[in-house]
């Protein structure tokens, strides 16, 4: 990095930064892409090419941009040495303004030449990393100098370990990334644990898992390479679709969460326009047109009384409706719900009922419906009072969004986190 550089990140330049890049992100209306394990996920095309996520998550990862330097070892890489010899051993040379052919060239025959130089067995990797953490450049170098080889063990440290050797030989900084995706495992549950690479050639971004092991093939027939990694268990990993991708970053430089391939048939995200009732928080919300006012229910719950009469839910309760007004011309989910999470305590203790929600601090911060789906996005302090209260919050609020007859399935994210995902580390 340049002195320039270094002085632009240590005198409050990430903010200007920042501000740029999120507009540079959001240039156009977004695209709804379908994920395997997250529904319909929105993308904005790039002014460089290429989509990334238009959602919150795009937002957090360049939020985190300073952590993610110090903790994975991103850090300029220190001339040393033992860092040109291993370039030499590697071999590759870019021109400074190299094609795609020649990054894609390249990429091919420094991931071939990584294959071949990993030492079998976990301790050398352990030896590698010392007590530091995620290797920098300047360690992997010394690591090779002693012992002629490289070592890694799960999947991050492949990604990592391939990361940086892509940094070493002089790839461009803004074309790769280390990307983390979900899959479902034994348990069914869905995991985001698996780590790969993304690879930008031109305006095209690819997957890369080097835990393949797999020759990327010529440029003429360049494509992604990935496994089918605990498939058994459900669709695979995501691998086009990752939920955090971690890079060089710096002044001008990319940062986001790419689609690791090309986009599906386009489909727009309706107009989202503004619902802000007086005295709520804004909301963004897609408003579909002919809706009527009318009535909506909110759902609470009478706790276990010790009657085993049918339709139990949660550990033994009942839940019970109470009908809300809704003001015409409102939005009928936006208005329901900010009513329940702003007023829903007092109105379940008027009627003597419980409301696992009660102490939560929740708001609205974005509503899309599209097809048929509504996603919701709640942000705040969420607060419950254990395993009874899952099904009670999961009934509570998917209950009250399938109310209304244009809605027939909804996806509810607390503070970018899948509500179902959520629920079960509380479980």
């Amino acid at each position: 990095m340049t002195e320039p550089s270094k002085k632009f990140l240590n005198t409050g330049g990430l903010a200007l930064l920042v501000a740029t890049l999120l507009t540079d992100i959001c240039l156009a209306a977004p695209l709804l892409q379908e994920t395997l394990y997250e529904g319909s996920v929105p993308y904005a095309r790039t002014a460089s090419g290429g989509w990334v996520r238009a959602d919150q998550k795009t937002q957090q990862e360049i939020r985190r941009f300073r952590g993610r330097l110090e903790r994975f070892g991103i850090q300029p890489i220190v001339e040393t040495p033992a860092m040109r010899q291993l370039r030499a051993a590697i071999g590759m040379k870019l021109p400074l303004d190299p094609s795609p052919e020649e990054i894609w060239e390249t990429s091919r025959e420094v991931l071939n030449w990584l294959y071949g130089s990993i030492a079998p067995g976990q301790q050398g990797y352990r030896d590698m990393m010392g007590k530091a953490g995620w290797p920098r450049a300047e360690r992997i170098a010394d690591y090779w100098g002693r012992n002629g080889k490289l070592a890694w063990a799960a999947c991050f440290s492949k990604a990592h370990l391939a990361f940086q050797i892509f940094r070493i030989v002089g790839l461009p900084i803004d074309d790769f990334g280390i990307a983390s995706a979900h899959y479902k495992n034994a348990e069914g549950r869905i995991t985001p644990t698996h780590v790969y690479l993304g690879l930008r050639v031109g305006k095209e971004w690819f997957y890369i898992d080097p835990g393949t092991e797999r020759d990327l093939g010529p440029f003429a027939q360049r494509s992604s390479v990935g496994g089918p990694l605990m498939q058994q268990y459900g669709p695979g990993v995501d691998y086009e679709h990752p939920y955090s991708f971690l890079t060089v970053g710096g002044p001008g430089r990319f940062m986001g969460v790419p689609l690791l391939g090309k986009p599906a048939k386009p489909s727009a995200v309706t107009k989202i326009t503004q619902n802000k009732p007086a005295g709520s928080v804004g909301t963004q919300v897609s408003v579909p047109a002919g809706i009527d006012s009318g009535m909506a229910s909110l759902i609470f719950f009478k706790l276990n009384d010790g009657n085993n009469e049918s339709g139990a839910i949660g550990c033994g309760d009942h839940a019970k409706l109470v009908k809300v007004k809704i003001p015409k011309g409102r939005e009928p989910l936006g208005f329901t719900l900010d009513f329940l999470l702003r007023r829903g305590k007092a109105l379940a203790e008027q009627h003597g009922l419980y409301h696992p929600l009660a102490y939560s601090d929740l708001k609205v911060a974005r509503l899309v419906l599209q097809d048929g789906e509504a996603v919701v996005e709640l942000t705040g302090r969420f607060a419950i009072g254990g395993v009874c209260d899952t099904p009670r919050v999961m009934v509570q609020l998917e209950q009250l969004a399938l109310q209304f007859p244009q809605i027939n399935k909804v996806r509810f994210y607390i503070n970018d986190i899948i509500i179902s995902a959520l629920l079960d580390q509380r479980g």
